[in-house]
């Protein structure tokens, strides 16, 4: 399911800020410098934004195993370089911080930091795409570089640690592949498009749609093309890890190696496709052939993942047998 849908569409609290920035959109091809603050005190607008968050995680969940699940938004204000970030905090549900400077950039004009917003709402979706056991390229990428992640961390040496979920982690795999690492790169591409489905959705005439299309064209695609070309690029800094002699390996490469003391990791649906447990307890990686065999007996959620192993079975250098 997507972020944004009909639920959302409709819903009263979300209509009001897709009002606002219709208003933004309308506005700004009259006024050189559009803000809210000429239509909205910034109380309101807050307000506004802080409904309009809550309740698209809320409508997301709503219908599904995990509607139950508490959704908090925490407006604060973060250092500027930070738009806020997205906590999963265990048994206490889902936190969404987002810093106050760019809530206030928004009000006085600069809408595009909205992808901001819908940046980490996306995280908020991807943490429930592999809880619902969404199999697709992206979320299995993401759910190998959760593992590494976690491998790869040491919570007994606190030298360059950061608090997360109120443990002490090692982080310095997430820190030294931001710009590389696959949620980040997918999360902020996933925010893009949503981003350009609200203002393509508000567009009241034909002449206002190709406003909107022109804006979204020529603003992001430049962005776009970067994003896909970091997200091609398979190596990752390991040069704090002891787990490897190389600084820098292939992600699926590292994650053949570190599966193979891991066979929890094959609770994960789409993990199981590709490992399997082998006699003994070995941890072994499925070729072709059996690849192949599986589509016989595959769920239509699973049988596109497979196809697409296969495709790339003999072109991807990742996909070596162990």
């Amino acid at each position: 399911m997507q972020l944004l849908n009909k639920k959302t569409w409709k819903n009263e609290d979300i209509r009001k800020m897709l009002n606002l920035i219709r208003k933004w959109f309308i506005d700004r091809q009259h006024k050189e410098n559009f803000n809210f603050s000429t239509i909205i005190s910034y109380q309101e607008f807050k307000d506004n934004i802080y409904n309009f968050l809550l309740n698209i995680m809320n409508l997301y969940l709503e219908g599904s195993p995990y509607e139950s699940d508490k959704c908090v938004v925490d407006i604060k204000i973060l250092p500027r370089k930070y738009g806020g970030y997205f906590c999963d905090r265990k048994n206490l549900g889902n936190l969404l911080v987002i810093n106050e400077h760019k809530i206030k950039d928004i009000y006085f004009g600069d809408i595009e930091k909205l992808i901001v917003l819908l940046h980490e709402l996306n995280h908020f979706k991807v943490k429930y795409d592999i809880l619902l056991g969404k199999i697709n390229e992206d979320t299995v990428r993401i759910i190998k570089e959760r593992l590494i992640r976690e491998a790869s961390s040491d919570s007994f040496d606190e030298k360059g640690s950061i608090k997360i979920a109120d443990n002490l982690l090692n982080d310095d795999y997430y820190n030294d592949n931001y710009y590389t690492y696959s949620e980040e790169i997918y999360v902020q591409i996933e925010a893009i498009k949503d981003f350009s489905l609200i203002i393509g959705a508000l567009a009241k005439n034909s002449e206002d749609q190709n406003a909107s299309i022109s804006f979204i064209q020529n603003g992001y695609k430049d962005e776009i093309n970067e994003l896909t070309k970091r997200y091609n690029n398979h190596k990752r800094d390991f040069q704090w890890s002891f787990y490897f002699n190389s600084y820098y390996l292939n992600f699926e490469e590292a994650f053949d190696l570190l599966i193979l003391d891991h066979k929890e990791w094959l609770k994960y649906p789409g993990i199981a496709i590709e490992y399997y447990l082998y006699e003994l307890g070995v941890i072994k990686k499925r070729n072709i052939e059996q690849l192949v065999q599986m589509l016989n007996t595959s769920n239509s959620n699973e049988i596109n993942y497979i196809n697409i192993l296969i495709a790339n079975y003999n072109t991807n250098i990742h996909n070596k047998v162990i």
